[in-house]
């Protein structure tokens, strides 16, 4: 580990895509039905029982390889938003791929992929 060999410098990064799904879907949820990992997404008003509509902020296609580092070279930071709806078929692969495993213990997942192997994948 790098933190062995004396202090470690942290340097920002920058991702110059930011994707904003609104997730189509007409499934009639109610509170307590909305499976996991999709559950900690869908939102519900206290009063009518029913769900607002679905952001998803979605870094799937945020590859390893696209992020670069701020630093003072920089002048400008390139960025590009994406606003675009998203099928729930579709959602719930990326929900799933994106979640942590629940065997993250102390930020170390031994059954889970490095960034570079997940990004092969892709």
């Amino acid at each position: 580990r790098a933190e062995d060999f004396g202090p470690v410098e942290v340097i920002s990064h920058w991702h110059p895509n930011l994707t904003i799904n609104m997730v189509d879907d007409h499934t009639p949820w109610v509170r307590g039905s909305v499976p996991p990992p999709l559950d900690q997404y869908v939102k519900f008003d206290a009063l009518s029982g029913d769900y607002f509509p679905i952001l998803y902020f979605n870094d799937y296609w945020n590859l390893q390889r696209d992020y670069f580092p701020i630093n003072e070279s920089l002048r400008r930071l390139p960025f590009r938003l994406s606003f675009c709806p998203l099928s729930l078929w579709r959602w719930q692969l990326y929900a799933a791929q994106s979640s942590r495993s629940p065997w993250n213990f102390l930020g170390e997942d031994l059954y889970e992929q490095s960034d570079e192997e997940q990004d092969s994948v892709k």
